[in-house]
């Protein structure tokens, strides 16, 4: 595979430019307009002071001015299901529906601020969705590109791994998944580089995802373990202020009310929802969710993962028998790149479909991007090759003076000379000295073999008899 250094740096930005070009285009001429489009259009106008029939109306005329006739038709009528076109119907109808869903919305502060601040400079609040959602996708392949060179993986591969990972598709909806998967990538590059932004970044993190707490905490608890203890509480406290007063402020309903809503049935007036689901249901939920889950192919690169990781564990001395945590804690110090490309998004990964067993892929974008680029810088060092032909590089890498490592961020091949040592006092008493670039042998007493440069050896320290 070509190294990047041999890859011409305008190529690099070309790729690079190129594929965040492509997002935006993509983003802005192709949206989805999907039904979130309504609560996060009426969350806009309620912040703006508007109110039951009022709001009601210039929500819907905001989208049927951006949207064809068909579509709008979709989203006020249309469905697979009579619930759900009887749903649609009730909150295309109703004031009191319509506000009742906007608490499902409204968390998503940052977002909902930039569709508002869009959209006073001439865009409508519908428009101003898609174009917040377009540039927040681009943004996020910019940081991926620069994740990819400090894993070592090579910047050709961009464009394979933003597009299958699912950056297009985020890019055209109008929701704030794409905004999200910026921020969080942006936490993810920090932790990857050591850098404290990862800090600000993980207190910020819950005002653009809720769910994203759990990133947060991941990271933060890496940063813990690295020595950052107290920044690291703080921001963990931080992140804890965000989340409990973005929901308390927007009046979210909790996740009995949204994980009925989005598993159960759909509910037009979710405040009145008295009940969750009974003990069947959440077996039935969980079993749904799970096999989802399991099902998709975000899946199958979790298992991909598994095979270098196995490898690398394996060269790291990891055993089970010696503590598996102890392990995670050393690694955590040591090796970057498989803290903050791997652990990390598996750990948010799991942690999501268990708290959250509703399965989305656009919830997985950001945990899947980061494993791909895992597989990816593993694919270009020794884990992939045979025992045996691992031996071979270390060996020959030894008897050179190379250290075929881990690199600063734990993740490509790292070269590394042997560090050249101070002469001792006596070290020209050794049975070979070298004389600049000829070498001459010494006898049993000392003195030098006929033939040889001449040169006296270099006087004894200090001390010497």
């Amino acid at each position: 595979m070509q190294t990047l250094r041999s890859f011409p740096t305008a190529a690099r930005w070309l790729v690079l430019l190129a594929t965040a070009a492509c997002v935006l285009v993509i983003g802005i001429r192709r949206p989805l307009y999907d039904w979130d489009i309504i609560g996060y259009v009426a969350s806009a106008y309620q912040l703006d002071g508007h109110s039951g029939q009022d709001l009601l109306g210039r929500t819907f005329k905001d989208i049927r001015s951006d949207v064809d006739a068909e579509t709008f038709r979709t989203l006020t009528e249309g469905g697979d299901q009579r619930a759900v076109r009887d749903y649609r119907k009730t909150v295309a109808s109703d004031p009191v529906a319509l506000s009742q869903q906007i608490p499902f919305y409204s968390i998503r502060v940052i977002y909902v601020g930039l569709i508002r601040a869009v959209g006073r400079l001439g865009p409508s609040y519908s428009q101003a969705s898609t174009l917040v959602s377009a540039v927040s996708g681009a943004l996020a392949v910019l940081v991926l590109g620069r994740i990819l060179v400090v894993a070592g993986v090579h910047v050709a591969l961009l464009p394979l791994v933003a597009l299958a990972s699912g950056f297009a598709e985020l890019a055209r909806s109008s929701a704030p998944d794409a905004l999200a998967l910026f921020f969080a990538l942006l936490c993810a590059l920090a932790l990857l580089k050591g850098s404290a932004m990862s800090l600000v970044f993980a207190a910020v993190l819950p005002a653009t995802r809720t769910d994203f707490l759990l990133v947060s905490l991941l990271v933060l608890c890496v940063e813990f373990v690295r020595g950052r203890k107290v920044p690291a509480l703080i921001s963990m406290a931080a992140a804890f202020v965000v989340y409990v007063v973005v929901n308390k402020s927007s009046g979210n309903y909790g996740w009995t009310t949204l994980i009925t809503l989005s598993e159960v049935s759909l509910l037009a007036y979710p405040a009145e929802l008295t009940h969750g689901p009974s003990v069947p249901e959440y077996v039935k939920i969980y079993a749904f969710g799970l096999f989802n889950f399991v099902s998709s192919i975000q899946f199958m690169i979790y298992l991909l993962a598994a095979y270098p990781l196995y490898f690398q564990l394996k060269k790291n001395g990891a055993r089970l028998s010696l503590g598996f945590g102890k392990f995670l804690l050393k690694m955590g110090r040591r090796d970057g790149g498989l803290v903050a490309l791997y652990f990390v998004p598996v750990l948010y990964a799991v942690g999501h479909i268990v708290l959250f067993p509703h399965y989305e892929p656009r919830y997985f974008v950001f945990s899947v991007t980061l494993v791909s680029v895992w597989i990816l810088s593993r694919a270009r060092s020794q884990v992939f090759r045979r025992p045996s032909q691992t031996r071979k590089v270390e060996t020959a890498a030894q008897a050179e003076g190379v250290d075929v490592g881990l690199g600063a961020a734990g993740v490509g091949p790292r070269m590394r000379t042997r560090p050249v040592r101070e002469p001792t006092p006596t070290a020209w008493l050794s049975n070979r000295v070298q004389f600049g670039r000829r070498s001459t042998r010494l006898t049993a007493t000392g003195s030098l073999q006929p033939g040889a440069s001449g040169l006296s050896p270099p006087p004894l320290g200090r001390g010497a008899a």
